[in-house]
């Protein structure tokens, strides 16, 4: 059996062992075996989705590197953009005989999904990056440190069954890098940190223990952070473009303008994407809640359940505030967090067409 391609970094080499073995380098395991079982007896073949075009998508496949378009069908009976395949899905594949292309017929149950409210007023999800491991969030220690949106991350993390870690990235433009890091572990102090230069390789090496055969990381944040750099950095060589940072203002261009998948050549699988602007989230309020435990915890030791931990005597959440235990920032994150989550929940509920539901992932023909 011929490895499976690659579309850049470098594939996991010549094949040679079964079928599967191929296949678990990119992720592929019992769980998805079971669940593609229907599809196997129609003749498709599992296949995972390393970028997703306009409309096609590049797929990764025990047959090699194949073109593929979702079915008429399949377009007929999605309701919207999140039903769609997404770069990390997987997915039940019909190659056309004598060509390099397949017929994508349903996408296979989706695990840890990374996905935000799209940028403007509709309340639509728009999703990112889908059976991911690892969320690594790059930010850099120059003009684009910024703790709130760190935190706003780590909840999308922690909604999409995805473990964080942080990337403080750009250590030597940094004045003090120490008491950056300070401040990310106070947000998060359950959270991993690390602090790198992707330019020098300082740092890179503690990333790859995240990583490994069959386990996928994404790397998010704003456009300039290093995020293709680093990616540059883990291969080994240079695969994603990069470009300088603008000087005077701090902001970085989009150099990266897709969602790709790039195989670490046994080691794993990162996807790179495009810097975002906007972190707006996609959830439940009471699932965003638990990224804010503490803050959740000291709520039920206020002496009103209505308390706005603002000026209400017996607060806990105050109190723990004066003695220092907790930053007032973080507070106010968290009231942001709760009311534009308020907000999403209201602006679902009008778009809610009566007698509709929304479908689950892992859809199919």
């Amino acid at each position: 059996m011929a490895g499976v391609a690659s579309t850049r970094g470098g594939g996991p080499g010549p094949g040679g062992g079964i079928e599967l073995t191929a296949l678990e380098r990119l992720g592929y395991d019992m769980f998805l075996e079971e669940a593609f079982r229907p599809y196997a007896a129609r003749g498709f073949i599992p296949a995972r989705v390393s970028i997703q075009h306009r409309k096609r998508f590049t797929l990764l496949s025990s047959s090699g590197e194949l073109e593929g378009h979702v079915t008429g069908r399949f377009r007929h009976e999605a309701s919207g953009e999140a039903e769609f395949p997404a770069v990390g899905d997987w997915v039940a594949a019909e190659i056309a005989p004598g060509e390099n292309s397949a017929r994508i017929h349903a996408i296979l149950p989706r695990r840890g999904v990374l996905s935000r409210r799209m940028a403007g007023d509709a309340a639509r999800e728009q999703i990112l990056a889908t059976n991911v491991n690892t969320l690594f969030i790059v930010t850099g220690l120059d003009g684009d440190f910024n703790v709130p949106r760190i935190e706003r991350y780590i909840v999308i993390a922690a909604l999409g069954g995805i473990d964080p870690v942080v990337i403080l990235n750009k250590s030597d433009l940094a004045a003090n890098v120490d008491e950056a890091v300070r401040l990310v572990r106070d947000a998060a102090p359950d959270v991993p940190v690390h602090t790198t230069c992707a330019l020098t390789g300082e740092g890179i090496s503690s990333l790859t223990e995240y990583l490994g055969s069959g386990k996928t990381g994404v790397l998010a944040g704003s456009s300039g952070t290093g995020k293709s750099t680093l990616i540059n950095a883990l291969v080994g060589k240079p695969v994603q473009a990069v470009r300088e940072v603008d000087r005077k203002t701090d902001r970085g261009k989009h150099t990266t303008t897709r969602r790709e998948m790039v195989l670490l050549a046994g080691r794993g699988i990162v996807i790179d994407t495009p810097g975002l602007r906007e972190v707006h989230l996609w959830a439940a309020e009471s699932l965003a809640a638990e990224s804010f435990g503490d803050i959740e915890s000291l709520a039920g030791q206020c002496r009103f359940n209505d308390c706005r931990h603002d000026t209400e005597p017996g607060c806990a959440v105050v109190g723990a505030i004066e003695r220092g235990d907790v930053d007032r920032r973080r507070l106010e994150n968290y009231r942001k967090l709760r009311a534009e989550l308020r907000r999403l929940s209201q602006m679902k509920e009008r778009r809610a067409s009566p007698g509709k539901g929304r479908r689950p992932h892992g859809r199919g023909s």
